[in-house]
């Protein structure tokens, strides 16, 4: 551990910082704006910066990383039990530098920028799924009111519902037909939005090596992974 280390609070434009020596004495209260936040480090000597674990914290990791400065990523349930007083930026600062000069800290690892873009990748995947999944069952509800039932899934949805449109026996109206419609292209439409970021999962796999060589184990191919907290992939 390096003799000063500060705490560091994360905000989008005020930047909380408290510095404390190896003894546990605070040496300094600052407060920053995001625009001055990268200049104060650039120009103090190598020291250990403790942040929380939230959003962007593996951004500020690499970019003090990049200055000399050792950084440790904490999780907010440890600054939490660490914390003097009530909530505020400053205490939260303070609580950063305290969990870092304990011995028994827990750090997050950080993640690199590849790391982040795997994860990117699957958080917007996650949420064209649900939008489909939204809409299919949306689609079965309104089909169900009018005594046409298709069974559960995409791919059901996807053979029957062309079958339902064109079948003259039913009791869907044009209106109905014409609204159906538009919900199918909608449906295609999310298909092709997953399918894309399914071909992004194997360009990335394809140009990681470590991917390269859990593929080569039985069953497993590009979309089973996803990177985790520790730098490595897993199912």
């Amino acid at each position: 551990m390096t003799s000063v280390t500060v705490g560091l609070d994360t905000a989008k434009s005020i930047f909380h910082v408290v510095e404390k020596n190896i003894s546990g004495r605070i040496l300094k209260k600052v407060k920053l704006p995001r625009s001055k936040l990268v200049a104060y480090f650039a120009n103090k000597e190598t020291c250990t910066i403790a942040i929380e674990a939230c959003g962007a914290c593996h951004y500020w990791s690499r970019v003090f990383s990049q200055l000399g400065h050792s950084v440790m990523i904490i999780a907010p349930q440890y600054v939490a039990q660490h914390r003097i007083g009530n909530k505020n930026d400053f205490n939260d600062a303070q609580a950063l530098a305290d969990v870092a000069q304990r011995e028994d800290v827990r750090i997050v690892p950080a993640k690199s920028i590849e790391q982040q873009d795997a994860q990117l990748l699957h958080r917007v995947k996650e949420r064209y799924v649900k939008q489909r999944t939204a809409l299919g069952n949306q689609i079965r509800g309104l089909l169900a009111e009018y005594g046409v039932v298709i069974p559960r899934g995409i791919s059901s949805l996807k053979k029957a519902l062309p079958f339902a449109l064109e079948d003259s026996e039913n009791e869907l109206s044009s209106l109905v037909r014409m609204m159906l419609d538009e919900l199918m292209n909608e449906l295609i439409t999310w298909d092709e939005k997953i399918k894309n970021i399914d071909k992004l999962f194997v360009k990335q796999a394809r140009d990681n090596e470590q991917c390269q060589s859990l593929q080569t184990m039985t069953g497993i191919g590009a979309i089973d992974f996803k990177y985790s907290l520790g730098g490595t992939w897993r199912r």
